[in-house]
């Protein structure tokens, strides 16, 4: 019966591999979700973001359903709160990009960060 009880042993290691896999320690979820949000933050804060943005037929659907004014205490909060966004919108705006792109591109984008496909 020694032999079971190695694969017991096997098993309760598997799986609390696993079960650390797919309930990580409190300090991996705040590392991925500092990352994560390190890295929506370099996104909504690069010139490239607003002014290399390709418009597609996703971009185009999703625009379209898009409405601006339910953001605005949001954006408000945005431009208050991130220095650098808010000196990226006086930069791009309007000189660059209209009021509505600018935002279009910056909640699409965080959309797509936030989805996985960005």
């Amino acid at each position: 019966h020694a032999q079971y009880g190695s694969l017991t042993d096997s098993v309760a290691t598997m799986l609390g591999s696993v079960s650390e896999y797919l309930a990580p320690e409190p300090e991996h979820v705040e590392y991925l979700s500092r990352y994560g949000e390190d890295r929506i933050h370099a996104i909504q804060t690069s010139q490239d973001t607003y002014l290399n943005h390709k418009t597609d037929d996703h971009y185009t659907e999703w625009s379209s359903t898009f409405a601006l004014e339910d953001h605005t205490h949001h954006i408000s909060r945005l431009l208050v709160d991130n220095q650098k966004l808010r000196d990226l919108h006086t930069l791009l705006v309007p000189s660059e990009l209209s009021y509505t792109t600018f935002w279009r591109i910056h909640y699409y984008r965080s959309e797509l960060f936030k989805n996985g496909k960005s």
